[in-house]
């Protein structure tokens, strides 16, 4: 867990001075989807807006950072709300696995990887 921890830790320095790769933004985006299930789950609640703010942020720089997904990434600064929300999502977050059980965190990981899965699938057929 301390791992995962770190490497989120590193991603979000990556993307505050806006030198993040398109995997340190997934690693970003993965750790809120663990915070969304954590939240959906109930294991610690009241964070959902910050969640979602979060999110949308990470989407809005993917945005940018790819121009709408019309090419390869690159490295893009944030935008001071986006760096304000992610720093507000980062707290949370560790405040969120400080406050988890281990069964917890496992079942956690479990619902994010099947979801994970199902969105890969999901991709691959409209690719197809």
């Amino acid at each position: 867990m301390t791992h995962s921890l770190q490497q989120f830790m590193a991603a979000h320095k990556a993307l505050r001075e806006g030198v993040a790769t398109k995997e340190e933004w997934g690693t970003v985006t993965v750790a809120v989807m663990i915070s969304m299930a954590i939240e959906r789950l109930g294991y610690v609640v009241g964070m959902r807006e910050h969640l979602a703010s979060a999110h949308q942020a990470l989407q809005n720089l993917f945005d940018r950072a790819t121009d709408q997904g019309a090419r390869p990434w690159v490295a893009t600064a944030m935008e001071y709300y986006e760096l304000d929300t992610l720093q507000t999502f980062s707290d949370l977050h560790q405040l969120q696995f400080r406050r988890l059980q281990r069964h917890q965190v496992v079942h956690v990981m479990a619902v994010v990887r099947d979801e994970i899965a199902r969105m890969a699938e999901a991709s691959e057929g409209v690719a197809a």
